[in-house]
C-alpha cells in the first residue's frame, strides 16, 4: 500500500488547524496528484522521494537506462559464471515475477479501496465548508467505522490485502483516540503477521508494543502487561540471535519502548518496587544507546523519580530532578524552553510532596513556589493560560502558596484557575472539584489568621 495515503489521511485528521489541509480544495487536489503520480504535499519532498515519484512517471526511460548501465558492468564479467548461474537465475526471474504479478493485483485493490475513502473525505470536508454544524472527528469515525466493515466483507478471500488495510484504519482509529477498534484491528493483523512465514520478528512486536500502548490508554492494565511481557520474551530471544541482524537497532529500540510500557504499567498498578527495577534497566539502556544527556535518558531519569516519589523515596527522586533541569539549563544547543518549564515544574512537584510527607526542608515549598511561577510563565507565553500544561502548573501554584501561608494569593490562582477551566478542553469535574476543595481550605485558612 502506498505510504503517500498514509501521509494524506494523517495530514486531513491532523488535530493542529496549521498542519491540517486549509481548504477541501487543497485536500482534493492531493488526491489528484496522488493518482497521476505525482508528488504530493502531505510530506516532505525528499530528493529521494522526488525521485521515486520522477522514476514512476518515466519507467520505460530509466529501466532502459539500468538496462544498458547493467549490460556495461556484466559485460566485463567473465561468461563462464553467467553460464553456470543461468538456470538458476531464470527459475528465480519466473518465481519473482508471479509474486510480483499478485503483489501488484493486491497492491492495486488496496489502493483502489484508499483513494474511494480519499474522496469520501474529500466529501466530508465539502460539507463541513458549506456550513454543516458536525465536528469533524465524528464525521471521520463515521467515515473509518464503515470502511472497516467494508474491509471485513470485501477482502474476505485476500487476507493479505484485508490485513494490510486494517493497519491503516487501525492507526487512523489511533489518531482518533477510539482505542477499542484500533486495538481489535491490531490483534487481527497481528494474527495475520504470525501465520504469515515471511513476516519478521521487528513487524509482530511492533503491533504488539502498539496493541500494549492501547491497552494502557484502556485501563486494561491485566491484558496490556501479559502482552507486554510477551513481546519483551521475543525481544530477548532476537537479541540473543541479533548478530548480523540489519534490524537490530529497531528491535533494541522496541525493547526499550516496551520497557518503558512494562514500568508504567507496574507503576499504575502499585506495584512501585518492580517498576523502579524496570525503569533502572531502561535508563542503563537510553544512556548506552542515546547518551547521558540526551532527551530519551533525561525522561527515563523523570519517570524513574516519579516511582520513587510513590515510595517516599524523595532524596533520590530530587536529585534525579535536578540532574534533569541542570542538563536542560545548560544545553548549549537550542535549549527547549518548553522542557525546561517541565524540569522546573516536576522539580516543584516533589518538592511540595516532601514538604507534605514531612521530609522537605523548610525552605523547599519557597522554592517549589518560585520554579511552578516560572514554570507557569512559560507555558502561558508558550500555549496559552488555559492550557493543560498552564492550568496544571497553576493549580500547584497556588498549593505551594497554601503550604507557605499565602493564603490570599492562593485565592487568587484558583478562582481564576476555575474561570479558564470552563473554557478549557481539560476542564474535567475531578480538577474542578480538587481546585473547589482547595479553594474552600484556603478561605477557612484565610480567615483564622490574625
Amino acid at each position: 500500500i502506498s505510504h503517500e495515503i498514509d501521509w494524506i489521511v494523517l495530514k486531513a485528521m491532523e488535530k493542529d488547524r496549521n498542519r491540517r489541509y486549509a481548504t477541501p480544495s487543497e485536500l482534493a487536489s492531493d488526491v489528484q496528484r496522488f493518482l497521476s503520480g505525482d508528488a504530493v504535499l502531505a510530506c516532505p519532498p525528499s530528493s529521494l522521494y522526488m525521485f521515486r515519484k520522477f522514476a514512476q512517471r518515466n519507467r520505460v526511460l530509466l529501466v532502459t537506462s539500468t538496462l544498458v548501465a547493467t549490460s556495461l558492468i556484466l559485460g566485463l564479467i567473465g561468461t563462464s559464471s553467467q553460464a553456470i548461474r543461468a538456470s538458476h537465475a531464470e527459475a528465480i526471474a519466473k518465481a519473482n515475477a508471479r509474486i510480483a504479478d499478485l503483489n501488484a493485483k493486491e497492491s492495486r485493490e488496496a489502493s483502489e479501496f484508499l483513494k474511494d475513502r480519499l474522496l469520501d473525505i474529500v466529501g466530508m470536508e465539502s460539507d463541513t465548508a458549506d456550513g454543516a454544524d458536525i465536528d469533524p472527528n465524528l464525521r471521520l469515525l463515521k467515515i473509518f467505522r464503515n470502511a472497516a466493515e467494508e474491509v471485513d466483507k470485501r477482502f474476505v478471500d485476500q487476507p493479505g490485502v484485508r490485513s494490510d488495510l486494517q493497519a491503516v484504519l487501525a492507526q487512523s482509529f489511533n489518531h482518533l483516540g477510539e482505542f477499542d477498534n484500533a486495538t481489535r484491528l491490531y490483534k487481527e493483523y497481528l494474527g495475520f503477521l504470525e501465520s504469515r512465514p515471511a513476516s519478521t520478528p521487528a513487524e509482530i512486536i511492533f503491533v504488539m508494543r502498539q496493541m500494549v500502548k492501547n491497552y494502557i490508554d484502556e485501563a486494561r492494565l491485566g491484558e496490556a502487561k501479559s502482552l507486554c511481557q510477551t513481546a519483551l520474551r521475543k525481544t530477548r530471544e532476537l537479541s540473543e540471535l541479533a548478530a548480523g541482524d540489519q534490524n537490530f537497532v529497531a528491535q533494541h529500540s522496541l525493547r526499550i519502548q516496551l520497557l518503558d510500557d512494562l514500568a508504567t504499567i507496574m507503576h499504575q498498578q502499585g506495584d512501585h518496587g518492580e517498576a523502579v527495577g524496570i525503569h533502572r534497566e531502561c535508563l542503563e539502556l537510553k544512556h548506552a544507546k542515546y547518551g547521558a544527556k540526551s532527551q530519551q535518558t533525561q525522561t527515563s531519569k523523570t519517570n524513574l523519580a516519579s516511582v520513587l516519589e510513590s515510595l517516599g523515596e524523595f532524596e533520590q527522586a530530587l536529585s534525579l530532578h535536578k540532574e534533569v533541569l541542570f542538563e536542560r539549563l545548560a544545553a548549549t544547543h537550542h535549549p527547549s524552553v518548553s522542557r525546561i518549564a517541565v524540569a522546573r515544574c516536576e522539580l516543584a512537584k516533589c518538592l511540595l510532596k516532601a514538604c507534605r510527607s514531612g521530609e522537605g526542608k523548610s525552605e523547599s515549598s519557597a522554592e517549589a513556589r518560585e520554579l511552578l511561577q516560572l514554570s507557569m510563565n512559560s507555558f502561558r507565553e508558550l500555549f496559552g493560560p488555559d492550557s493543560e500544561k498552564a492550568l496544571d502548573t497553576q493549580f500547584h501554584l497556588a498549593w505551594a502558596c497554601n503550604e507557605q501561608s499565602h493564603y490570599e494569593e492562593a485565592i487568587v490562582l484558583l478562582e481564576e484557575y476555575l474561570e479558564l477551566l470552563d473554557r478549557s478542553p481539560a476542564g474535567e469535574s475531578a480538577r474542578r472539584l480538587a481546585a473547589m476543595n482547595m479553594l474552600g481550605w484556603s478561605y477557612l485558612r484565610r480567615s483564622r489568621l490574625p
